[in-house]
């Protein structure tokens, strides 16, 4: 019964070091998911910006076509 006891010890030793182990790699994947949002919500500010400078710059050349009689109505919207 020594002997067995002593395995079930070892076993639980073994057992609380692979659940530590796991615990760590979780608190890693858990860390890294966190800087990974983060990251896509600084690109989706970016994006955000980008396609409204589009916008804005797309407007401006339009205005600028159409006061220079480069364009006319049907060209802007696209009939």
């Amino acid at each position: 019964t020594e002997q067995r006891l002593a395995r079930l010890e070892e076993t639980d030793r073994i057992l609380a070091e692979l659940a530590q182990r796991q615990q760590e790699q979780l608190d890693g994947i858990i860390k890294m998911l966190q800087r990974q949002e983060e990251q896509l919500a600084r690109q989706r500010e970016e994006l955000a910006e980008v396609r409204e400078d589009t916008n804005m710059t797309r407007r401006m050349w339009v205005r600028l076509a159409k006061k220079h009689g480069w364009l006319d109505d049907e060209d802007v919207e696209g009939t």
